[in-house]
């Protein structure tokens, strides 16, 4: 898969606002944003003030600003956080997977990381798009799935993981 970028970000020096520029420099969305990220399925997350929120290539918003934290779209869902619990929107802002994660990550392969607090002897498991667990909560450190495959860390020791959670082989 090619991936090509066709617009990117850029820090105006009047402003120290933020905007999108196309690949021969033109302005393309003007610097108006506290922080941006890169555009992703369509979306780019931006932030002005304390949230965040989604706008389209045009600039328009298409997700108000209404986060706390975002990341950006991967398999068609972004995870956003509202006090500080984690959840998932699709393209049109829709909660989709409910704000219950104290930490989660972005989804590939169909599955994302999603844990509990470190604080609380917290550990990574893996879940579907509908948001329920499909490998339990039991690893200290995650990796996400890509090839069918994930990276994780359980009992001081490095393994590879298969979609049903099976350790397929140890990681030297």
């Amino acid at each position: 898969m090619t991936y090509e970028r066709k617009l990117f970000s850029f820090c105006s020096k009047k402003n120290y606002k933020y905007g999108f520029i196309d690949n021969t420099g033109k302005i393309v969305v003007k610097s108006q944003f506290d922080s941006v990220r890169n555009f992703h399925e369509g979306r780019a997350a931006v932030k002005a003030g304390d949230k965040w929120g989604f706008v389209d290539e045009a600039g328009k918003f298409v997700i108000e600003q209404q986060f706390e934290h975002v990341r950006d779209f991967s398999d068609g869902l972004a995870r956003v956080t509202i006090g500080g619990k984690c959840g998932y929107i699709d393209k049109a802002g829709t909660i989709v997977i409910e704000l219950q994660f104290d930490y989660a990550g972005n989804f590939y392969d169909g599955l994302a990381a999603a844990g509990t607090s470190e604080w609380e002897n917290g550990k990574w498991g893996y879940i579907d798009k509908t948001g329920k667990y499909v490998i339990e909560p039991q690893f200290y450190e995650v990796e996400p799935f890509f090839g069918g495959l994930a990276l994780v860390t359980k009992n001081y020791g490095d393994f590879y993981i298969d979609k049903q959670g099976n350790i397929i082989v140890p990681h030297e």
